[in-house]
């Protein structure tokens, strides 16, 4: 992440793709890079409610992708609620919510690599299982929501990150 910061704050000068909310979005909420290249601001709903009436806002998955229709919530994660108003106040909320292309993703990644030491091994995949990790292993979810928020089977819950990461604070709220 520091990496996608310093290279975002240089991006606008080289005539680069910011690729920071991209990746920040993927850790507040476990979608999947073809998900997220796929959204389009009509499957944003910024004032959706959760069960106590609060405004929380949600994202509606559609059901072309991996794991088919499935609704993401931002109750989990205030701060992505607040990333996509901002994103949404910029762009005038038409057309794809991340208007990047899997390249110019790809190009990304290796730009990180070589210029700012992000390990060879990151990618947004990294960022699901570490969103995935931490709200299972916290009091936020329970592995049924899970399963059904980041679109996966038990048996992948169980092998990915069930049980593998000690030490959260069980008063803990939100993803961040």
């Amino acid at each position: 992440l520091e990496a996608t910061i310093r290279a975002d704050a240089e991006a606008k000068a080289l005539g680069v793709p910011r690729v920071g909310p991209l990746f920040l979005f993927s850790l507040m909420t476990g979608m999947r890079t073809h998900e997220l290249l796929k959204l389009r601001w009509k499957d944003v709903d910024l004032e959706a409610l959760d069960a106590m009436g609060n405004g929380v806002g949600e994202i509606q998955v559609p059901d072309d992708t991996k794991t088919g229709y499935r609704i993401v919530g931002f109750e989990s994660s205030p701060a992505a609620r607040r990333l996509r108003v901002a994103m949404k106040l910029r762009s005038g909320g038409k057309g794809r919510v991340v208007p990047l292309t899997k390249d110019q993703v790809s190009a990304a990644y290796r730009r990180l690599r070589r210029e700012y030491g992000c390990p060879e091994k990151a990618n947004i995949q990294c960022f699901r299982r570490t969103a995935e990790t931490f709200a299972v292993n916290s009091p936020i979810m329970t592995l049924a929501q899970a399963m059904m928020y980041f679109g996966h089977t038990e048996a992948t819950a169980l092998r990915s990150y069930i049980g593998s990461l000690r030490g959260i604070p069980r008063d803990v709220t939100t993803l961040e």
